[in-house]
């Protein structure tokens, strides 16, 4: 009995740890989100803050058979994954050698003037799922499955 009340609370514990955790982006939603079936083009997205002002937006490409050294040379890094940063303006990254994610901060907005925050929105984009995709160059609507849950 004693060890089942332990683990139960070690439950509640945990759980309410779980569930106090702060979603940064919550309040922020997309707008005109532009996902074709094609997959030569490209994913493009808008964040408008809690306000409906856009705060920043992002471009998803799929670059398999590309030549990426440009992110091969690169020494920044946000994660693990090769990136481009000009200090609170964008930061892009290159997933798997493959998807490069663009992350612009809007110029009116002071949100994501952060390269901060900018990198804490690339890093809940689901990385190890796009690092899984293999073969030909996949749609934007496939890669729409990969980007942030926002407003909850």
């Amino acid at each position: 009995m004693k060890r089942f009340i332990v683990l139960a609370l070690i439950c509640v514990v945990g759980f309410s740890f779980a569930s106090c955790k702060k979603n940064e982006f919550a309040g922020f939603k997309y707008d005109q989100f532009t996902a074709s079936e094609d997959p030569g083009s490209f994913l493009a997205v808008q964040v408008l803050d809690k306000n409906g002002k856009q705060a920043c937006w992002f471009h998803m490409l799929d670059q398999v058979g590309q030549d990426n050294s440009s992110y091969t040379n690169s020494t920044e890094k946000v994660g693990k994954y090769p990136a481009s940063i000009s200090p609170n303006n964008h930061v892009w990254i290159l997933v798997n050698n493959r998807f490069e994610i663009r992350l612009v901060a809007d110029s009116e907005t002071e949100v994501f003037k952060n390269t901060e925050m900018l990198k804490k929105f690339l890093m809940s984009f689901d990385l190890a799922g796009l690092e899984a995709i293999q073969g030909d160059k996949v749609s934007p609507k496939v890669m729409a499955k990969y980007i942030p849950q926002l407003g909850q």
